[in-house]
């Protein structure tokens, strides 16, 4: 069986997934030879301004299927931050809520729409704002401390390539779309820069994302609600004097918290920030994930589920390290009939074996070698703001440079101070 283990090692900690292989501890990685995943030739990234800054990436599932699963490091909490229901930065953990299992079934998911709901504003795009603010108030502006801590006392050992390439600070759910990108033909598009030793990666929203978002209709407009309306019957407050009726409860979307973590993916640092809905307890970082899925009850939705949710659901919690979603099953009339609860790994392991849906190792060579091929480019043009985009007819990752001064990563508040 596929499962989700740490390997440890005296100097370091990683997060693989193994399937019948001997597992390579960390302090055994330098004596024996690394599995790197090298970079297809005709994607090797050039001289971008001989080439009319334009390069391409493969995107295909086929091409990462046989790669082993690469080294990743266990996520490392650094801090948590709220977003309050303005959608304002709030330094601290008060947007934080407990896993209450409901008392009875089923769950009205319609219950409170629209009356009762706060929709946050979709065409208002805050970028990296909420997640700088986090870096900025907490010194991670200093390229070092995005190195998880096990890490520093390796550095000195590190190979020069690897201990001078940047780290990365990004959205875990930008992370997460590049990495669903072999089994997932949606179009996305990023902007990247270089800032005082840290590459910055940034969403933009595609035409078609935003076309499809304004052309909802009522019902998935409602649709929308039903997860947060999910939230709202299973949350509460981890204060017991702030305990709340959870079947008159208002759902607010602008509400938020996050964690900031820090890992590492093949010879990348990555620092990123994720919303997590809740906690199974009062105290600690044992995080939960809440979904929704229509009730398995035919083979083509068992099918759809397996193809389409659990990609998702297993790359948003593996990337942060959660380690279980809690789902609720609902009908056509928007009631929860049962509620499953899945370990992350449990989600990989439902589709081993087949290659009709999709395969977690090549996902993550995927993510580390268009990782790699990003850093590369960012390097060879510090001073530029490269473009990342994948869309129609969905075989390449694009690659080029924002001459047109469209796509800004960071905003000036940012870059006008110093370390």
């Amino acid at each position: 069986d596929i499962d989700a283990v740490f390997t440890t090692s005296r100097e370091n900690l990683f997060f693989t997934f193994c399937s019948g292989v001997d597992l390579v501890m960390a302090d055994e990685s330098r004596k024996r030879r690394r599995v790197t995943t090298a970079v297809p030739p005709d994607s090797r990234h050039g001289d971008l301004a001989a080439q009319g800054w334009s390069r391409v990436f493969p995107a295909s599932s086929a091409r990462f299927a046989n790669r082993p699963f690469p080294r990743f490091q266990k996520p490392c909490e650094r801090g948590v931050f709220s977003v309050d229901e303005q959608r304002r930065f709030v330094d601290d953990d008060s947007q934080r809520k407990v896993y209450v299992p409901p008392a009875s079934l089923p769950l009205d998911l319609r219950e409170g729409y629209p009356d009762r709901y706060d929709a946050k504003d979709e065409d208002e795009r805050l970028g990296l704002e909420h997640l700088l603010r986090w870096i900025d108030a907490h010194g991670f502006r200093d390229p070092s401390k995005t190195l998880a801590p096990a890490d520093t006392k390796t550095a000195r050992d590190s190979s020069p390539a690897t201990s001078s390439r940047p780290p990365i600070a990004t959205w875990r759910g930008h992370l997460t779309k590049m990495l669903c990108t072999p089994y997932d033909r949606k179009p996305w598009r990023f902007s990247a820069c270089l800032h005082e030793g840290i590459v910055y990666l940034s969403e933009w929203e595609t035409q078609s994302a935003v076309q499809e978002r304004q052309e909802r209709d009522a019902r998935q407009r409602e649709m929308c609600f039903w997860g947060y309306r999910f939230e709202g019957y299973c949350c509460q407050s981890p204060q017991p004097a702030t305990l709340v009726d959870n079947e008159s409860v208002r759902i607010n979307s602008n509400c938020g918290f996050c964690s900031v973590v820090t890992t590492k993916l093949g010879n990348n640092a990555l620092l990123f920030a994720g919303e997590v809905d809740c906690s199974a307890s009062g105290s600690g970082r044992e995080y939960l994930e809440l979904k929704t899925s229509a009730l398995l009850d035919s083979e083509r939705r068992k099918r759809s589920f397996l193809r389409y949710k659990t990609i998702k659901w297993w790359a948003q919690s593996f990337l942060i390290g959660v380690d279980k979603v809690i789902c609720g099953l609902r009908d056509e009339e928007g009631k929860v009939q049962k509620i499953e609860t899945y370990p992350t790994g449990q989600l990989a392991r439902m589709v081993k074996g087949r290659q009709d849906l999709w395969n977690p190792a090549a996902c993550m060579s995927f993510l580390e070698a268009l990782l790699d091929w990003l850093v590369t480019a960012v390097l060879e043009h510090p001073k530029d703001t490269l473009v990342l985009e994948f869309d129609a007819p969905f075989a390449n990752v694009t690659l080029r440079k924002d001459c047109a001064g469209q796509y800004p990563v960071l905003p000036s508040w940012f870059t006008t101070t110093t370390l």
